[in-house]
């Protein structure tokens, strides 16, 4: 932690507290020459207000970002922990000519919502069937120059932030954090519990910025009870990443298709969605999932065929299921090498491991050495279709093996 570098101002505007904390720019550049890389700035709020701002000229933020420090805003109601290195990844390449880092100021902002941000969520709560746990809480990144100001809205990686339970919350009554954007929409991002100094607190990790609030959701199937992927069917439910087939079922055993598996598969990392863009000649732009697989595609997690299909209706098999983990498992940061003499001994440890496509060999092999794709019998089934409840099983995983959610791979 670095020390006299700060200075901190208290107003009050519309009924709101805010505190907004400014860096001393070339105290701070002169510290971190002496500082090894890779170190921490914690900025804390001990005091009441509503909100807290943290202000950096563009060449203090570049500094921290060459040296690879973390910036850590705190408040009683939320934490950030911010890379540098993800401010100066986020400036918009059309404008980084215009608008140089030194020349521009940084703020990082948390604070709790505002009524109408409340309104929206209560709303959207309603109309969702899920319980709210905790008030929302924005987090933002502004950048301003030039009398301009814009928001940097997402990152190359996961960005971690953390929420505190209510005293009186019972973990249990936490099932994720959701995401919501300004009309209102809201999305499941990857959450998990923990317990500190006797406190609770809500993990979240995220690709973009926005507002955050934690909920509570319990749907109800009929025909999962007592099934061998009823948990994480369960689990992933609760999360609003699985979601049923209508009037109570799930339809655990049913081939999923590639559009589902796209939708899944951005709904689990909370991956954004915008307007569905016509990318694949059989993919209308107002599609139900055309916005899932626009995503995907941005995301570098699916690919399209030769002849400008997606084929959204197709059933999935085993191995294209298996590519798709894999880069998620890279989005996610993990290294998912594989060398050949790896990918031979783990395909070749099943009596059918030698039907594998070429193209999908390595991510094959490193979905069974990571734990994702687990055998029966003796054999892999990769040219099998994946069902729903194996789709359930294999994303519970991943998101426990990138540390994305809490507990152990199964």
């Amino acid at each position: 932690m670095l020390v006299g570098i700060a200075n901190i101002v208290t107003m009050e505007k519309d009924g709101r507290l805010t505190a907004t904390i400014s860096t001393d720019a070339e105290r701070l550049i002169e510290i971190l020459e002496n500082e090894a890389d890779g170190g921490v700035v914690h900025f804390i709020l001990e005091g009441e207000a509503d909100g807290v701002a943290v202000e950096f000229s563009g060449n203090a933020v570049k500094a921290l970002a060459d040296k690879h420090f973390m910036l850590i805003v705190a408040a009683p109601f939320g934490t950030y922990h911010l890379p540098a290195v993800e401010v100066i990844a986020g400036l918009p390449e059309e404008r980084s000519s215009q608008m140089p880092p030194m020349e521009s100021l940084i703020v990082v902002n948390i604070a709790k919502s505002l009524d109408e941000q409340v309104r929206l969520l209560q709303e959207a709560a309603r109309a969702g069937g899920f319980v709210i746990a905790a008030p929302p809480v924005d987090f933002s990144v502004s950048i301003l120059h030039g009398g301009q100001t814009f928001d940097i809205a997402r990152f190359g990686r996961f960005v971690k932030r953390e929420m505190p339970l209510p005293p009186d919350a019972n973990p249990n009554d936490v099932t994720t954090a959701v995401l919501m954007d300004q009309d209102g929409n809201v999305r499941h991002v990857p959450t998990y519990v923990e317990m500190r100094d006797g406190f609770n607190f809500a993990v979240i990790n995220s690709l973009t910025n926005s507002t955050y609030a934690l909920v509570r959701y319990a749907p109800v199937f009929t025909d999962t009870k007592h099934h061998w992927a009823e948990s994480a069917i369960r689990d992933l439910a609760s999360r609003m990443i699985a979601e049923g087939k209508g009037e109570g079922r799930f339809d655990p055993d049913a081939a999923i298709t590639r559009a589902e598996f796209a939708a899944i598969a951005v709904r689990a990392f909370g991956i954004p969605v915008t307007d569905g863009v016509a990318l694949y000649a059989d993919v209308p732009s107002d599609a139900w999932f055309a916005g899932a697989v626009a995503a995907a595609h941005e995301y570098g997690l699916v690919n399209g065929y030769a002849d400008g299909s997606f084929r959204p209706g197709t059933a999935i098999t085993r191995q294209e299921a298996a590519a798709l983990l894999v880069r998620l498992m890279r989005l996610a940061g993990m290294d998912d090498a594989v060398t050949d003499e790896e990918e031979h001994l783990l395909l070749s440890g099943y009596q059918d491991g030698g039907e594998t496509a070429a193209w999908a060999r390595q991510a094959a092999a490193a979905a069974v050495k990571h734990g994702l794709m687990i055998g029966s019998d003796g054999k892999l089934r990769l040219t099998d279709n994946i069902t729903r409840a194996e789709t359930a099983m294999v994303f519970h995983r991943l998101l426990k093996l990138t540390g994305l959610i809490g507990g152990t791979v199964e």
